[in-house]
């Protein structure tokens, strides 16, 4: 028996029965779980057909301003695998568009030997390289050369951090000195990531957003994307919270996506400051990720994350111990974090 949203209303109705051609009552209806995001996604299928059926805040007719088509537009004129678009109606806030399917990055990696899911990770970072090196072409029409992961943005994320995690989930209070330190750690980290090149950033490209489509990687989730650092989507997979990947893969990964950039770029890049890169940007992007983790449970009861709290917070406490610039840094945010 089918079920629906209650906001499907008849305009709505009508709008899935005029693109897909068929009649409401003949059409299945999934609701798919959207991760963090507050958009909606149904699968609407019919036999061997299907759709997904994307909800959200209703958008002025101005395709090029709504981020999701804007980006989704940019990533397509570059060969990169994202869903198509085939229908929306602005006023309802809905889009009609391909369908991935459900074997995501994260479902393979929890099913399979770590020798057998490999091969596509190294896909991910091929479709990764055209993101980076392709989609950085500079685009005036692309939102996401407007935005980038500067010193302000990237602080705000850890300060976010510390208010729903540290002071909201935690109930800890810092002292002022300790305060003070914490700002500074987080300043030095922030500047020097805001120094580095930029490139286009999808900024969630982790194994949720990742999907297995005869033997392709499709790309979801990309509409929040903005220029930054290289390393920002590398920590996001390779440093990702829902799939713990065995060290050496991780090193194998990192020594093959410069191999491609450099022969790409035509240039030799600075192992060792790239890898200082990475390193730092892994600590600033998983200390982001806990900080929504912790936003999600306190503010949108969804307490299912929390349990990816402790594994993120082994990634950041690994970096930071490499580093005596962020012993004091350290000291804090391990007291913080001493019971998760």
């Amino acid at each position: 028996m089918m079920t629906h949203s209650p906001s499907f209303g008849p305009d709505i109705l009508s709008f899935i029965e005029k693109e897909t051609h068929l009649s409401f009552q003949t059409l299945t209806l999934q609701k798919l779980a959207g991760d963090a995001s507050s958009r909606l996604y149904w699968r609407i299928s019919h036999k061997k057909k299907s759709w997904i059926l994307l909800e959200t805040e209703p958008f002025i007719d101005a395709k090029d301003s709504f981020p999701y088509i804007n980006i989704q537009k940019h990533l397509s004129q570059h060969q990169i695998h994202v869903p198509q678009i085939y229908a929306l109606a602005p006023s309802l806030g809905i889009l009609l568009i391909e369908d991935f399917g459900d074997n995501s990055l994260e479902k393979v990696a929890q099913n399979l030997p770590a020798k057998q899911y490999a091969k596509y990770y190294f896909l991910a970072l091929d479709e990764l390289c055209k993101i980076h090196l392709e989609a950085s072409k500079s685009n005036p029409q692309c939102l996401a050369f407007e935005l980038a992961f500067d010193t302000e943005k990237l602080l705000w994320e850890l300060n976010f951090m510390k208010e729903n995690l540290i002071q909201r989930h935690l109930h800890t209070t810092l002292s002022s000195p300790e305060e003070q330190t914490l700002q500074q750690g987080f300043l030095q980290l922030c500047k020097y990531l805001d120094a580095q090149p930029r490139y286009f950033t999808h900024r969630d490209y982790h194994s949720r957003n990742l999907m297995i489509q005869d033997e392709k990687i499709g790309v979801l989730d990309f509409q929040d994307a903005r220029m930054g650092p290289c390393q920002y989507d590398l920590a996001s997979l390779i440093k990702d919270s829902y799939v713990q990947l065995p060290q050496e893969l991780q090193e194998e990964l990192l020594k093959y996506y410069l191999f491609q950039k450099n022969k790409q770029e035509g240039k030799k890049t600075d192992v060792k400051e790239f890898q200082k890169t990475f390193n730092w940007m892994c600590v600033q992007r998983n200390l982001k990720a806990m900080g929504t983790f912790a936003y999600l449970h306190v503010e949108k009861e969804k307490s299912g994350y929390l349990c990816y709290l402790k594994p993120t917070w082994n990634y950041a406490r690994e970096n930071l111990e490499k580093f005596s610039e962020f012993k004091e840094l350290l000291k804090i945010l391990s007291n913080c974090f001493k019971d998760l």
